[in-house]
């Protein structure tokens, strides 16, 4: 398994939710989330691993193509 799978690995994003959304659950946003974190995190998954996505995020960190892909990739989840 790659980093790349580990990383995109459900559990592991699951996780990530878990500890960004810790000691937050008073705010209205995080419990909207809550509700819909299992979809959001499985969208976010095919997505991160279509092959366009995975090419265009081994670009080198703070790109402007890489730094334009992630917002418009946010935007996708949040949508």
């Amino acid at each position: 398994m790659t980093m790349f799978d580990q990383i995109t690995d459900f559990n592991n994003l699951y996780a990530a939710y878990k500890a960004a959304a810790a000691g937050k659950h008073d705010r209205a946003g995080i419990l909207r989330h809550d509700l819909h974190a299992e979809k959001i995190l499985w969208s976010l998954r095919r997505q991160l691993n279509q092959p366009a996505v995975r090419q265009r995020l081994s670009e080198p960190p703070g790109s402007i193509r890489q730094t334009q892909f992630a917002r418009d990739l946010l935007s996708a989840v949040h949508g």
